[in-house]
């Protein structure tokens, strides 16, 4: 055996050494645990809640929720403690239900919804957490419900309404969360039906209403908004 080896074999560091060495191995072994802890939660059937990771107390990197059967029911993203990243969100059969992007805790840009069966409810973009700009709402069937445009969370321009069929049965603008300007209203035919203004809100003379076979008469707002308010208390 040469003398290199022999020494290698036969050589202990000093106890100085040795004691500092295991401070560190303990400190370094410590240090993990508490920056990436598993952290799960338990439904009453003891099935998992949740997965992800605590750093220093904080959830941190990607969250997995479950449903009490065990399947995924949403994927959300942490930083630091708060939402950052994306959320995705998922139906008992594990079908999409929804997309999100987030930002220290405000949704933030597009995000997207849908019915159980896949297809798209609704889509448009966040801004610090509220609706901004225009957002567009679907039937099941796809076609288009309502195209509404909003400024901090508040509707704010055009707004339109459609039928399952596609046809156009509402349309006007929205000031400040009001009606405000020219509205029609139209048949489920996209026949035109009413005409006339609103300010501030509130429905400004003169209305008029069109007729199947033609000609037009002014609306006594008084009896149509009594009328609307029958209809609603008998909806109820």
């Amino acid at each position: 055996m040469n003398n290199r080896l022999l020494f290698r074999l036969q050589y202990r560091p000093p106890i100085q050494f040795q004691k500092t060495g295991l401070i560190i191995i303990i400190f370094v072994f410590t240090a993990n645990f508490l920056v990436a802890q598993p952290v799960q939660g338990t439904h009453d059937n003891g099935n998992p809640k949740a997965r992800g990771n605590m750093v220093s107390g904080e959830k941190n990197g990607l969250w997995l929720y479950y449903f009490p059967d065990g399947t995924v029911s949403s994927r959300v993203e942490y930083r630091r403690g708060s939402r950052d990243g994306f959320s995705l969100y998922y139906d008992i059969d594990g079908s999409l239900t929804g997309r999100e992007y987030w930002e220290r805790d405000l949704l933030q840009d597009s995000a997207y919804y849908y019915y159980p069966e896949g297809s798209l409810e609704k889509v448009g973009v966040y801004k610090d957490g509220v609706y901004q700009g225009e957002w567009r709402f679907f039937y099941p069937n796809g076609q288009l419900k309502r195209l509404v445009t909003y400024h901090q969370g508040i509707p704010n321009g055009d707004y339109r309404v459609y039928s399952d069929r596609g046809k156009l049965l509402q349309k006007g603008k929205f000031a400040e969360g009001k009606e405000t300007g020219e509205w029609r209203y139209y048949t489920r035919t996209g026949r035109l039906l009413y005409l006339g203004s609103y300010e501030d809100g509130e429905r400004v003379a003169p209305w008029y209403k069109f007729f199947f076979f033609g000609g037009s008469k002014e609306v006594d707002l008084e009896e149509w908004a009594a009328e609307e308010a029958a209809a609603d208390q008998e909806y109820q």
